[in-house]
């Protein structure tokens, strides 16, 4: 596939007192520790989930059901198909426990600043052009007063939004929106804003697309959350930091407010006619695609995710205020693999294995997760 995004690690933004590492060169050690929060405490609470939470991955099943029949107290021969049945009954009761308790702490605790109203989205056709067989098209969608979003679609001219086999819906950060802006700016100016720089010209990039286009009965969407690309200039003037800063002063972060539209990206996108049932597939790259991981557990009916440099911690990004106090990307991504497919693109095509631990135990469908090596458009 076709990708407009490089792959480039973004530093999280350290402002959030819950992400304070002992290492922070702007307090003392003493300090830095008093403001540390138990890392994921609630599995804890759960020790046979707690159990997958290790630096290596299960490779013996035997081992696996022998550690997990000390945990609950049984004989430690797992002797028969009866005591494994057992063994995995406990296990898959206690995820499920786990699995809500989470839901509910991220819905109670984390995204509690998310509107309420949940029937307030209208959209709103902005643009409709096509250029060199490409279809181009620019979608408003309104979710709070005074903000409207654009929402872009783009597929070959000849084929109607129904009968696309598939639509990819790139959630874009700050270093895809410049791409996206450079493929297509130059081909359909009249789409984007007049504060947007549209003389730098990809055009490997367009005819690369155009070719996918050719061969594919596909489409691509692509949509910035707030603070970023289209959304960059909501607040005016001020920095991402400023923002962010704005937000914490009400218990609230700028990264819990983009999961939400990139929620509702998906509902709008969802509304356009023909679109209601064309397989979805999203990605996004690095601190994006964390926000674009949580987002996934509120979309029904999500064929793939692709994640680009997905980081390993919360202590990387995004910083969302109390999420460590519960769980870290590991176990939200172990929660994701449940619900759809999930490929990884990584540097050294590795992450950490508790996700595979989980699919291994829980007998999850195990093409639900792939990591491979970081892909290079250079």
């Amino acid at each position: 596939m076709a990708s407009l995004l490089k792959i480039t690690l973004f530093i999280g933004l350290n402002f959030c007192l819950n992400f304070v590492s002992a290492g922070d060169d702007h307090l003392g050690k003493s300090a830095a520790e008093s403001l540390l929060v138990p890392k994921s405490y609630v599995l804890n609470e759960f020790p046979l989930i707690n159990s997958l939470n290790r630096d290596v991955r299960i490779k013996s099943k035997a081992d696996h059901y022998k550690e997990i029949s000390k945990l609950i107290g049984s004989d430690a021969k797992v002797k028969s198909p009866e005591d494994e049945g057992f063994i995995d009954n406990n296990l898959n009761s206690e995820w499920q426990e786990f699995r809500h308790v989470v839901m509910q702490k991220l819905n109670e605790e984390i995204f509690n600043e998310w509107p309420k109203s949940k029937n307030n989205l209208t959209i709103q056709e902005n643009y409709h052009n096509d250029s060199k067989d490409v279809q181009f098209s620019v979608i408003k969608f309104s979710i709070e007063k005074f903000i409207r979003f654009p929402l872009y679609l783009v597929h070959r001219k000849d084929v109607n939004l129904e009968d696309l086999d598939l639509v990819v819906l790139n959630i874009l950060d700050e270093n895809g929106w410049p791409e996206f802006v450079s493929t297509y700016g130059k081909i359909f100016p009249k789409a984007f804003g007049s504060n947007v720089d549209i003389n730098t010209h990809e055009k490997e990039s367009f005819e690369s697309n155009q070719r996918m286009f050719q061969n594919q009965d596909w489409g691509m969407a692509y949509f910035s959350p707030r603070g970023v690309g289209a959304m960059a200039k909501m607040y005016g003037s001020l920095s991402k930091e400023e923002i962010s800063k704005r937000y914490n002063l009400f218990d609230k972060s700028l990264e819990g407010m983009q999961v939400f539209d990139i929620i509702q990206s998906v509902n709008a996108l969802r509304l356009i006619e023909g679109m209601k049932n064309v397989p979805l597939w999203m990605q996004s790259h690095d601190e994006m695609s964390a926000n674009l991981l949580y987002a996934s557990l509120y979309i029904k009916n999500l064929k793939r995710l692709d994640l680009h440099g997905l980081p390993e911690s919360h202590n990387q990004g995004p910083a969302y205020i109390g999420i460590m106090n519960y769980i870290d990307l590991p176990q939200c991504l172990a929660l994701v693999v449940e619900r759809t497919r999930v490929v990884l693109y990584q540097p050294d095509a590795d992450y950490n294995p508790f996700a595979k631990n989980v699919i291994e135990a829980l007998n999850f469908n195990n093409k639900s997760l792939a990591v491979r090596k970081t892909l290079n458009f250079e």
